[in-house]
């Protein structure tokens, strides 16, 4: 299962997903209230970390899903380490995860967000959106991305409409605020850090941070990638979730070394599309 980034959308890891589905049934999903998910009942008063995890598992058991190979990046990393210490997940795969800044970091993360944000409103209030131009729109993508051409036009004005768009973008930044990852007990299913060295978002120096936090997690560097790393090396991220699986189905009874029938299982606010 893959879980994308704030003010992102599903479609962010289209570039993986043929890839991850040699092997894989493979579902990503719009995380509520950031994509075209229905909103929860529940809110972030909470704090984005409960609140994420409750919302796993929702949708786990919306989808009738039992133990999936979960996969995240920025607030999908941070939820997937979360869900490391519940039991609800095989192994977990983090992209660049939200919280392990420092002050300074935080600060940089939240304001850059923000800004971001405005200029997407900006590029696509006018007639005709700005966003269009190809000059702007790789200007704006390239906060995200190391690689912003190798994205598909219309995949990034629907990225940017996304980021405009998130109702509950604003709530999200007020909890990250408060937010700090703090130590956990060592993870349950096999777990990987991976950091994008090119990361403009959330800087390659917080891995750091992550290693003092995450007693037996693997960590890795993806040379060349941005924070949206499945869009710079698409390969690269597919073979560090599919090692990450293998540990999973190497370490643990319920796991399976067989390959799976070829077929994406891809959500769309929990409607299923299939593609043979």
């Amino acid at each position: 299962m893959l879980l994308h980034n704030l003010g992102q959308r599903w479609q962010v890891w289209r570039p993986v997903i043929d890839q991850l589905a040699e092997r894989y049934d493979v579902i990503a999903v719009d995380l509520p209230r950031l994509g075209r998910a229905p909103i929860p009942q529940t809110t972030t008063e909470d704090g984005i970390r409960a609140f994420g995890v409750r919302s796993l598992k929702r949708i786990f058991d919306h989808l009738e899903v039992s133990r999936p190979h979960v996969a995240g990046c920025g607030l999908g990393g941070m939820l997937a380490i979360a869900a490391t210490t519940t039991g609800i997940v095989s192994s977990a795969t983090a992209l660049a995860p939200t919280g392990f800044w420092t002050p300074r970091q935080r600060w940089w993360v939240i304001t850059h967000l923000r800004l971001f944000r405005i200029a997407a409103r900006v590029s696509l209030a006018t007639d005709p959106p700005l966003a269009e131009l190809s000059l702007m729109r790789n200007l704006l993508i390239s906060r995200l991305c190391e690689h912003p051409r190798r994205m598909e036009p219309t995949e990034a004005l629907a990225n940017l409409t996304a980021m405009r768009d998130a109702s509950a973008f604003d709530e999200a930044m007020a909890s990250a605020r408060q937010f700090q990852w703090r130590s956990d007990p060592k993870p349950l299913v096999p777990l990987t850090v991976a950091w994008g060295e090119r990361d403009k978002l959330m800087a390659p120096s917080q891995m750091i941070n992550a290693e003092h936090r995450l007693q037996g997690a693997e960590f890795v560097r993806l040379p060349g990638c941005g924070h949206v790393a499945m869009n710079d090396d698409p390969g690269m991220v597919a073979r560090v979730i599919v090692r990450t699986c293998a540990r999973a189905e190497r370490g643990h009874s319920w796991g399976s070394t067989e390959v799976m029938q070829t077929y994406t299982r891809i959500t769309e606010g929990y409607g299923r599309q299939w593609r043979g």
